[in-house]
């Protein structure tokens, strides 16, 4: 055998290994139906049944604007309760839509896993969803097109908490026009969605995020003109680093582990993922599969979590959102080597 044969050969070999081993959606949206129910889990741990079902709904009639740290609100129990019982009631809709779980739907559901600890609740978000769900069928498409647009869009689920418990108005004029409202903005949501990329040339991850700003600067002004000015928000909550963090140390470990139980050749594929830029869209489950990509997802929330607990930071529902939107966004463009000097974002100023 002569030489050019052999390295063929061991070329061809090390390309099989480094193949994408391919997993199924459902077993992905297992994955991460798991996380869902240690949130829940860890609800449960933190505090008694009846303590959670009276902190949820407190959580559920709060005004939710920034920043409504809901650990402040309900307690810990019933925040990471309510942020499980989202995810796992989105993961459902995933199911049943036959939606595709690419690295962008992997990051919208860890977003949203997240900020169910801040801002997004059992009853706020699916106004948005059913506007954009209303847009799908005006365009005679499957919702599973736009189901990522939807829950993206969540972003603007606060719009429908001060709308519906602002003391300003009567309920007769509330409830029609929190609804309303939020169906109107979940409706020009996708199109709206679809052209500003031109603006930011993929260099933003969060399209649908820098969409929703813009929509929810026009509301907000526009209901402004009318006299309905909304009360600035500051609840935060600090002195739980210890129990949050060994939490989350756990999470982020365990994601790492099953990355490498999905790929044992999950290590030698991370270069692939550190060699991107991560530009918009760049999907690195379809790159290099889910098990490297866990594992790069893994790594860049232990580098966040180290983060802030570096710069003495709290740990509470608004900071480990942005941890979850590290995380999740490590399946659609983030990886250590792009996100270390953009750190900084994490950290909200603490209110004295």
């Amino acid at each position: 055998m002569n030489f050019k044969t052999l390295f063929r050969r061991n070329k061809r070999k090390n390309n099989q290994e480094l193949s994408i081993k391919p997993v199924s959606d459902n077993t992905i949206l297992n994955i991460i139906s798991f996380y869902a129910i240690t949130f829940i889990i860890f609800g449960f741990v933190m505090s008694p049944p009846r303590e959670i079902i009276t902190g949820l709904f407190r959580i559920l009639t709060v005004r939710d604007t920034l920043i409504t740290d809901y650990i402040g609100i309900g307690g810990m129990g019933a925040t990471f309760v309510n942020a499980g019982l989202l995810n796992l009631m989105v993961c459902a809709l995933y199911r049943i839509t036959k939606a595709k779980i690419s690295g962008t739907a992997v990051a919208c559901l860890f977003l949203l896993l997240g900020f169910g600890l801040f801002g997004k609740n059992l009853v706020n978000i699916w106004s948005i969803v059913a506007g954009v769900y209303l847009y799908a069928r005006f365009r005679r498409e499957m919702f599973a097109n736009y189901i990522n647009v939807a829950f993206f869009g969540g972003a603007l689920a606060p719009i429908f908490s001060e709308i519906l418990y602002s003391s300003t108005l009567s309920l007769p004029f509330r409830i029609p026009l929190a609804v309303g409202t939020s169906l109107m903005l979940g409706f020009i949501l996708p199109p709206i969605a679809a052209h500003l990329p031109k603006t930011h040339l993929g260099f933003s991850l969060y399209n649908i995020g820098f969409t929703a700003g813009l929509m929810g600067n026009l509301i907000v002004a526009l209901y402004k003109a009318y006299g309905f000015v909304p009360d600035p928000v500051m609840i935060w909550t600090s002195g739980n680093n210890t129990i949050l963090g060994i939490f989350l140390l756990v999470l982020i470990i365990s994601m790492i582990l099953t990355g490498f139980w999905i790929d044992r050749r999950a290590w030698a594929k991370l270069p692939t993922i550190l060699s991107s830029s991560g530009q918009a869209p760049t999907d690195f489950i379809a790159l290099v599969g889910f098990g490297p990509t866990l594992v790069n997802m893994g790594l860049c929330g232990l580098i966040s979590l180290i983060y802030i607990l570096l710069v003495k930071a709290d740990l509470n529902g608004p900071t480990i959102a942005g941890v979850f939107t590290i995380i999740g966004f490590g399946a659609f463009g983030k990886h250590p080597k792009n996100i270390v000097p953009g750190q900084s974002h994490l950290i909200f100023v603490k209110p004295y």
